[in-house]
């Protein structure tokens, strides 16, 4: 379906790392990122950022309730 194109890997990486993608697609990106060195580098790149943004945005700062309603409706919305 989408074979090992690294343009393409690189286009679902972000669903791939938030575990998005169905199985088949996840294991055809898996196999890319196993055998592509700049495709994985970029994929561990990507999810150390996530990683840092969980860190940082995991739900410990005081946000204003509102606040917080505003965002979950926008992403509700979208």
């Amino acid at each position: 379906m989408y074979g090992d194109d690294c343009d393409q890997v690189l286009r679902d990486l972000e669903a791939f790392i938030d575990g998005e993608l169905p199985r088949g697609r996840a294991m055809v990106i898996a196999e890319h990122l196993a055998t592509c060195s700049p495709c994985f580098g970029r994929g561990e790149f990507r999810r150390r950022v996530q990683v840092i943004i969980r860190s940082k945005c995991g739900g410990s700062a005081d946000l204003p309730p509102d606040l917080v309603e505003r965002v979950r409706e926008a992403i509700r919305s979208e």
